[in-house]
């Protein structure tokens, strides 16, 4: 995998997901990747933002928060095929996020993502759409 460009996103008002974002920024800027970061919550998304101003296509995003900020990032970026890296780090549950213990030596994940030495899992994702009102009536 290339890492020239990435997305970090972090819990918003969560002071353990900013902290490993920026470092993780950090990181990956040493390493001469752009990144592209910011909050995601309930009240701030960032996907937009990122997706419009990205100079170069996008090779991971990273989220660090819980379920609910997977399934946002997913939302906005499966389309274009953008692989997440989800860390549990300000979340609540963590069935779709890698635990923040399994990624405290971040500097190995970036070079075992460099080497090609990583899983990718396929997840599916449904959507559904509720309509209100009168039920129509079919024709027997």
């Amino acid at each position: 995998m290339q890492l020239k460009q990435v997305i970090i996103a972090h819990k918003a008002g969560d002071s353990i997901s900013k902290r490993w974002a920026e470092q993780c920024a950090r990181q990956l800027e040493e390493r001469n990747c752009n990144v592209l970061m910011g909050p995601t919550g309930s009240k701030d998304n960032p996907y937009p933002v990122f997706l419009a101003s990205a100079t170069q296509s996008i090779d991971l995003a990273i989220v660090f928060g819980g379920d609910g900020a997977t399934l946002t990032a997913a939302r906005h970026l499966s389309s274009d095929g953008i692989p997440i890296l989800a860390v549990n780090a300000g979340g609540h549950l963590g069935f779709l996020t890698e635990p923040l213990e399994t990624f405290i030596e971040s500097e190995q994940v970036w070079d075992r993502l460099l080497d090609d030495r990583y899983a990718v899992q396929r997840r599916m994702m449904l959507q559904a759409t509720v309509f209100e009102g009168i039920a129509p009536t079919w024709n027997q």
